[in-house]
């Protein structure tokens, strides 16, 4: 009887840690779309079908806050999800990403952005880091890579010049 319950109590101790290795979310639950929906906001989809609207940053309704989410993507985890989100500009007629927004678990977990337009995103490591590259709005030939630790948000890379062949492979663009 003992050694019944003890078995109980280690498969329940290894579920749970599985659950938290995968950032809160029970293994069995996992993202499987973003949608994009009207109004500029973004649904994320898991795969038990529950469908949940992307949180929306606290300046949103300001002025000079957030028009849309854009770009969104998932990360090989499954768990994790990424957006840019876009801001009116005065020196343009559209509006451009100024940021990038991480989710997990039902929580905005990290913000990156350098202050100049995002042109490009993606995740690395297994969802476990994220590379943004930034620069002028009309480019300038001199993009700046940043490569992110997630978790501490501790930038662990950088990278300024054009990208080609010698670029080191975390900056290199997905696209």
């Amino acid at each position: 009887m003992r050694s019944t319950i003890f078995l109980m109590l280690a498969v329940a101790i290894g579920a749970r840690a599985d659950m938290f290795a995968q950032g809160g979310v029970a293994a069995s639950k996992f993202v499987e779309n973003v949608e994009k929906g009207k109004g500029g906001n973004l649904f994320i989809v898991f795969s038990d079908r529950t469908r949940v609207a992307a949180p929306r940053r606290k300046d949103w309704h300001k002025k000079d806050g957030p028009t849309f989410y854009d770009e969104p993507a998932i990360a090989s985890d499954r768990q994790t999800v990424g957006w840019l989100v876009n801001f009116k500009n005065s020196d343009t007629s559209y509006d451009i990403p100024l940021s990038l927004m991480i989710y997990r678990s039902g929580y905005l977990i990290r913000e990156a952005g350098d202050g100049f337009m995002i042109s490009e995103w993606h995740f690395w490591a297994g969802g476990k880091e994220v590379v943004y590259h930034s620069g002028t709005v009309h480019g300038d030939g001199a993009d700046h890579s940043t490569r992110v630790d997630i978790a501490t948000g501790k930038v662990l890379a950088t990278y300024m010049g054009v990208l080609d062949e010698n670029s080191p492979d975390w900056a290199k663009p997905t696209k």
